[in-house]
């Protein structure tokens, strides 16, 4: 229930209140399926809620990303996109994430007149092509173009074309008193190409897996509180060999068929045996919706579990993990489609019992601060460990490429890039979040990597 609720709100911050589902579209079935809510389990609901979120999700970045094509010089797409949102500048700025006025001076740009006189056009322009097909009523074709009722259209038709309704519908032609010249040449200033840049927890709510099966120890005792990842679970099987998990002095053996579900960083350690392989495969939860919908099953004990082999979240887990390690960079309706299919998988394994508790800490309470989120400096995040800079440094750059200080910012400028893209936040609260004290050096600092302003990152 939380988990939609979350998906509920970003829709709906991200994308308005309004939606148009194709006639022939899944998203339509789904509402229809509603009728039988009272039929279906827990499982089934939360399959239909979740599919139909998804469509959702996938119709409004569709109908974005036809409006940011029309703002790159598009015009072919107006007529579709100034259906779908009903004529409606407002709804248009809505989905963008912009102003009106920005809207509207975008518009002067490429087309030679506003984004409310064109849309005033094409829906006089529908309103004639519906009225001679002779198909709907006076009272249908208003509300398809958006008018009040049947006397607003037919006020408009007439100070638009000088003819009446009976004429218009026997004229083989009309000729609108400002007519539509989308056909000559557009100003369309095309931005620069992107950067790619790595995805470490998606703006988007999708259910996005990080994973891989492994069989090599550890050379040494592996330090889970000092992670260049950001606050995730990690969801640890262990099929061959043993390994220790050793939290605050006590130590947890992990062997064949034990689960140990590791909220990362914490202020433990993994130890392997010389000479003993650890096969295992490992699953991280990436993004606010996976971090999220994990600890509402893992609750406050369920931390260190045994299951079945055989189980059917080892056999979907064997499935997609090397799908989901290929594609750790690209969340996707796809992935996010499986991702939620284990959860569900594991719920059912939870709820059913089918597995033996161990006794455990409760590892929450071993959580330490995260390079990417919760962390402001690398001296802060040093201190948090008891290092100096210099030395945590070192430490680090023994497993990662780049200093601290520089992941820290490419990640920083990477989530802000995808606020950039997916939200609507001001690029002052963009700039905030990514921990510049000016807008003005964030500005800087985003054009340096991508080529471009933060604001025409936003509408390219």
């Amino acid at each position: 229930e939380g988990v939609a609720t979350s998906y509920f709100k970003f829709l709906h911050q991200d994308f308005g209140l309004r939606f148009q589902l194709s006639t022939d579209g899944s998203g339509r079935r789904l509402l229809g399926d509603l009728e039988t809510w009272d039929q279906l389990n827990a499982v089934e609901q939360s399959k239909r809620i979740f599919e139909l979120l998804l469509q959702l999700h996938q119709e409004g970045k569709r109908q974005r990303n036809h409006l940011q094509q029309i703002l790159s010089g598009n015009h072919e797409l107006l007529k579709v996109a100034a259906q779908e949102h009903r004529f409606s500048v407002q709804s248009m700025a809505l989905a963008l994430g912009c102003s009106t006025a920005y809207l509207d001076k975008r518009f002067q740009e490429l087309y030679g007149r506003s984004c409310g006189t064109l849309l005033r056009m094409q829906r006089l322009e529908l309103a004639c092509e519906l009225l001679r097909a002779g198909k709907l009523t006076l009272a249908e074709i208003a509300y398809e173009c958006a008018y009040a009722n049947a006397t607003s259209l037919s006020t408009a038709l007439k100070q638009a074309t000088g003819k009446s309704l009976k004429a218009l519908r026997s004229s083989k032609s009309y000729r609108l008193g400002s007519p539509i010249l989308l056909s000559g040449e557009i100003r369309a200033r095309m931005p620069k190409s992107r950067k790619p840049s790595p995805t470490l927890a998606p703006v988007e709510p999708y259910f996005h897996f990080v994973g891989g099966c492994y069989k090599d120890g550890y050379p040494y005792s592996h330090n889970l509180s000092i992670s260049n990842y950001p606050l995730i679970h990690n969801w640890v099987l262990t099929l061959e060999g043993k390994a220790k998990l050793i939290v605050d002095g006590h130590e947890y053996e992990l062997s064949p068929g034990t689960v140990s579900i590791q909220p990362t960083p914490m202020r433990a350690v993994v130890r392997t045996i010389p000479g003993v392989s650890w096969k295992r495969i490992s699953i991280r939860t990436f993004g606010p919706l996976s971090y999220n919908a994990f600890e509402m099953l893992t609750g406050a004990q369920r931390f260190l579990l045994e299951i079945d082999l055989d189980s059917r979240p080892v056999h979907l887990a064997k499935k997609w993990v090397s799908s989901w390690n290929k594609n750790r960079n690209q969340p996707s309706e796809q992935g996010s489609r499986q991702a939620y299919e284990w959860l569900l998988s594991w719920y059912e394994l939870i709820r059913d019992s089918a597995y033996r508790q161990l006794p455990s800490v409760n590892l929450y309470d071993y959580i330490c601060p995260t390079i990417h989120k919760d962390v402001s400096t690398v001296t802060e995040y040093a201190a948090e460990h008891g290092y100096s800079r210099g030395y945590f440094t070192r430490k680090l750059m023994e497993t990662w490429v780049n200093t601290p200080a520089k992941i820290m910012r490419e990640q920083r400028l990477a989530q802000a890039a995808q606020k950039l893209q997916y939200s609507r936040m001001s690029i002052d609260d963009i700039a905030s979040g990514a921990n510049y004290s000016h807008t003005s050096s964030f500005i800087k600092a985003f054009k340096a990597v991508y080529g471009m302003t933060p604001l025409q990152y936003r509408y390219s």
